[in-house]
């Protein structure tokens, strides 16, 4: 069962979480190649959650017995975070955490049971020492506008531009053939694409181009 949720405050990385409540009943308790289908409709829910809510973090918790942490932690790149047993001697019971969430929550607190189950309870609280802003850095970045204007320019100086490449020609090896044209190319680059500088804060979200 998936639930998404938004929380009055998140990272701007993060747009909401995404949680899973799964339960495995154990590879003695079922039928042969039913690990295989449970792992696939897991693979595959967390896709579809993954499509819909690109920026949202993902928890999945739930009593998973005796299938092996690394299905989960090794394909989906998730951490369990559970360290004491939570059912006899075993960590039967789990928390399989992103890693963008995992600065954000302590580790989890193994209580008491709840009525009559032999399962101990696992409570996963907030960081505490998360309660002031991160630092945010500012971070300049490079690029060269490819605009009509500038491809116009350079255009009509790589097509009407007489003896263009004499210098290319006069060159006898290879080598300074080549590296006259990259030094052509690359100086009216230069001047056809100026470089600009723009500044963002590394709290934003990426972005594409």
């Amino acid at each position: 069962m998936w639930s998404y949720i938004r929380p009055a405050k998140l990272p701007r990385s993060i747009t909401g979480i995404a949680v899973c409540v799964a339960y495995f009943p154990g590879t003695t308790c079922v039928e042969f190649g039913f690990l295989r289908k449970f792992m696939h409709h897991l693979y595959s829910s967390y896709d579809n959650v993954k499509q819909l809510y690109p920026a949202a973090a993902v928890v999945i918790c739930g009593d998973f017995n005796d299938m092996y942490h690394s299905t989960l932690t090794n394909n989906l790149k998730l951490k369990q975070t559970v360290t004491e047993p939570t059912c006899g001697d075993s960590i039967l019971d789990c928390y399989f955490l992103e890693s963008n969430l995992l600065a954000f929550y302590s580790k989890p607190n193994v209580t008491a049971a709840i009525g009559t189950t032999n399962h101990l309870t696992v409570l996963l609280y907030p960081n505490p020492k998360l309660n002031k802003k991160p630092k945010v850095e500012k971070i300049s970045k490079s690029y060269r506008p490819i605009t009509d204007s500038n491809m116009r320019h350079f255009g009509s100086w790589i097509t009407q531009t007489p003896d263009l490449w004499k210098d290319v020609y006069e060159n006898i090896s290879v080598e300074q053939k080549l590296e006259t044209f990259m030094n052509t190319v690359w100086t009216q680059i230069e001047i056809s694409f100026p470089k600009k500088t723009t500044q963002y804060k590394s709290c934003n979200k990426p972005w594409f181009t």
